[in-house]
């Protein structure tokens, strides 16, 4: 078995010399651990003595404190960073808005009035869209013939003279601002005024004489020349509105056509305007208000034919109407009358497919005046905040009057402050410096 060597040099004997074959044991020889005397190469085993002899380095010892004094630096850096986006980062305010959610009850009837009629007043108003389309298409004709025909259109009546039914005879005269004349073909008896509203009626008039000049309108105050002498204070406040233009009137040869071909022809021809008007009205509905299919009203008017011989083109006028109402006028009025403790503030809903609108049967398809109405289903009113307000009277503010602060904005139901750094005691003196955000979007 191999000696272990450096065991026996680091450990001299220190037994005394002995003698005798025992006594000449390599165990008694004295070895020098001079690293300035040579060993003897029988004594020294071949795999160990360079590992073992040589000198401790320093290198391990300065590596390693590198390596701390580079985790010491980054844990720096880090701390540095830490608090450079604590005490930079902007002020921010957390804001919850009011929500209100509505269940409809059915049996409830709302009205809106025509926003000229509404002013000044806490009616909810509707405005209205409207477009015009013509379409035409070719017919065989088999030959011609002279028609004059009188234009005709409805109008409404109004009683804002008396609180008594006011009755106006035969062949009573309504006349446009521009003086074309229409007159009703029956008397006609127009209720009395409330102490809200002017009592009102549709009728029927037609044209005083044939021609496509009077197809006009719709038409804002006709009034009646016939109570201007004998009853001015009536003529002021007995007066007529048409909501649609009248139609009809026709002076001149027109093509003979088949009435099963013209009957076609129009039906195919309404049809395509209405689903073209439909989308054009639609279209120019401001994105802050919204309208309800329900509410359209459509007048179509016969154009005039064209063409001459067999091929005869005959078209189609429409005239499409859609009131629509302010989201906004919309949200508070509701939330007014069902009664969502609606404060003040402006408030919206969001989403409106949530409820179904139903005008009422008192309401006219001509829509000129109040248009009434049911809902059923449900709606959630949203208070708007707004953010650059909030961070406006915040500014520069201690945060011991955070609180009554944003308690003075209507539409917030609550809110949090996170002020940067922590150790603030007021808000950033620059508005923009101070971010409001909404826990919901609106």
């Amino acid at each position: 078995m191999a000696r272990d060597y450096f065991s026996e040099v680091e450990t001299p004997a220190e037994e005394p010399a002995a003698h005798g074959e025992e006594a000449r044991s390599i165990r008694n020889i004295p070895i020098s651990v001079s690293r300035d005397r040579a060993t003897p190469r029988s004594a020294v085993p071949p795999s160990r003595p360079t590992a073992q002899r040589r000198p401790a380095s320093g290198s391990p010892r300065r590596g390693s404190r590198h390596v701390i004094w580079g985790v010491v630096a980054v844990a720096i850096l880090a701390l540095v960073g830490v608090g450079a986006v604590t005490v930079f980062r902007k002020s921010s305010i957390v804001v919850t808005p009011r929500i209100h959610t509505v269940v409809f009850d059915e049996a409830a009837a709302y009205q809106a009035l025509p926003a000229a009629d509404a002013q000044g007043t806490a009616a909810l108003a509707y405005r209205i869209a409207e477009v015009a389309l013509e379409e035409r298409t070719t017919v065989t004709a088999s030959g011609t013939e002279r028609v004059e025909e009188y234009a005709k259109g409805t109008i409404t009546v109004y009683n804002e003279f008396s609180d008594k039914p006011v009755r106006l005879i035969k062949n009573t005269r309504f006349e446009t601002p521009d003086g074309k004349t229409f007159r009703v073909r029956t008397s006609i008896m127009v209720p009395a005024k409330t102490a809200t509203a002017p009592g009102s009626m549709e009728t029927t008039v037609y044209a005083d004489q044939t021609g496509p000049e009077f197809n006009v309108g719709p038409v804002d105050r006709f009034a009646l020349p016939g109570l201007k002498t004998g009853a001015p204070d009536m003529f002021e406040k007995v007066y007529a509105k048409s909501a649609a233009p009248m139609t009809g009137g026709y002076k001149g040869d027109r093509p003979i056509v088949a009435d099963s071909d013209m009957n076609k022809a129009t039906e195919a021809l309404r049809s395509t305007l209405k689903t073209k008007a439909l989308e054009a009205v639609t279209a120019a509905i401001p994105a802050d208000s919204f309208a309800f299919p329900q509410l359209l009203s459509v007048a179509f008017e016969a154009l005039p034919p064209q063409g001459e011989g067999a091929a005869t083109q005959v078209g189609e006028k429409a005239t499409v109407r859609m009131p629509y109402l302010s989201r906004a006028d919309f949200a508070r009025s509701i939330a007014s009358a069902t009664s969502a403790d609606a404060g003040e503030g402006e408030i919206t809903i969001p989403d409106t497919s949530t409820f179904t609108l139903t005008l009422a049967s008192t309401s006219s398809t001509t829509i000129t005046d109040a248009i009434s109405f049911t809902l059923s289903g449900t709606a959630k009113f949203v208070w708007k905040v707004d953010p650059q307000s909030v961070a406006t009277d915040l500014a520069g503010k201690d945060k011991s009057a955070f609180q009554t602060i944003v308690q003075s904005h209507p539409g917030v139901e609550s809110a949090e402050a996170f002020l940067r750094p922590f150790w603030r005691s007021t808000f950033p003196t620059d508005p923009s410096k101070i971010i409001v955000t909404m826990s919901e979007a609106q």
